[in-house]
């Protein structure tokens, strides 16, 4: 069971209503300055293999999910490449950033890192939601 916390008061639980995120844990959001939401996970002995670092399905699942939050749009292609390893007990933070975003396709990318560290590095395509989610709404604004 995934008891995670967050690091620090400016970060916010994220509750999103769907199955699939929340057997990543708790995942947080920080507002940052001119540029997309951070989200974070602190990672547990659940999400990790054999020898203790976060397992690869963990960290791709948890980019999936930040990468969708932060830019309201359904998953369409993804590629990552896995830069070193991420041990359990670690605060993982997903930033990211919009390169180019049309009617119909958003185009973004991910880094993900811990203790300022990049432990991973994902590209994605993306469309569009058609309208905001509530929950997104509350957390994010419209």
């Amino acid at each position: 069971m995934h008891t995670n916390s967050a690091p620090s008061p400016e970060w916010t639980e994220i509750n999103i209503p769907a199955n699939f995120p929340a057997r990543l844990g708790r995942l947080w959001v920080k507002q940052a300055a001119q540029s997309e939401p951070i989200l974070g996970v602190r990672i547990e002995p659940e999400d990790c293999n054999s020898e203790m670092f976060a397992h690869g399905g963990f960290l791709l699942a948890f980019a999936d999910i930040a990468l969708s939050v932060s830019i309201l749009g359904v998953t369409l292609s993804m590629s990552a490449d896995f830069m070193r390893a991420a041990p359990v007990g670690s605060w993982l933070e997903a930033h990211v950033e919009i390169r180019k975003r049309s009617r119909n396709l958003i185009f973004a990318e991910l880094l993900g890192n811990v203790s300022g560290k990049d432990v991973l590095r994902v590209s994605g395509v993306f469309k569009p939601l058609d309208t905001v989610p509530q929950w997104h709404a509350d957390i994010f604004g419209s």
